[in-house]
């Protein structure tokens, strides 16, 4: 499974990345939220900085929690918040006994996928949380990958 993960990121790499697509890949994912009522956070951060953020009427107040973790995630392994719940093999604590990681600020859960730039390497995250399993993981392939064709 680690390594489709890894095919997936692979995949997933845009030739740029801006703050203009940011908007537009954040807005389409709002959007959807919306016409679908679906109880989610979407975060956008680049360089350090979030550049697109969405919290739907039905979201649950820690959902904002949860992506600020995938983020901090994504950023310290530098792959999908997935491909990390793979390598520990869902065992949580070893984010914090094995990597040092506080776990009140990392969790490796579905749902936060690294932004990546050919060329470049990691550039930030995309994050959505606020539903099960890997539903979250797969609102954001599927508009990455429309914005990729």
């Amino acid at each position: 499974m680690m390594e489709i993960l890894l095919l997936l990121e692979q995949e997933l790499t845009f030739s740029s990345f801006d703050r203009e697509l940011a908007w537009q890949i954040g807005s389409e994912l709002a959007n959807q939220a919306i016409n679908e009522h679906l109880p989610i956070v979407i975060d956008i951060t680049i360089v350090n900085q979030q550049v697109f953020h969405y919290s739907a009427p039905a979201a649950l107040p820690g959902s904002d929690r949860w992506v600020t973790r995938k983020h901090n995630t994504v950023m310290f392994f530098s792959h999908s918040s997935a491909w990390v719940l793979e390598k520990i093999n869902g065992d949580q604590q070893v984010l914090s006994s094995k990597y040092g990681l506080d776990l009140k600020e990392h969790v490796a859960a579905s749902g936060g996928f690294p932004i990546l730039v050919k060329g470049v390497g990691l550039i930030g995250s995309l994050c959505v949380s606020g539903l099960s399993g890997n539903q979250d993981q797969d609102l954001i392939v599927a508009v990455l990958r429309k914005h990729l064709r």
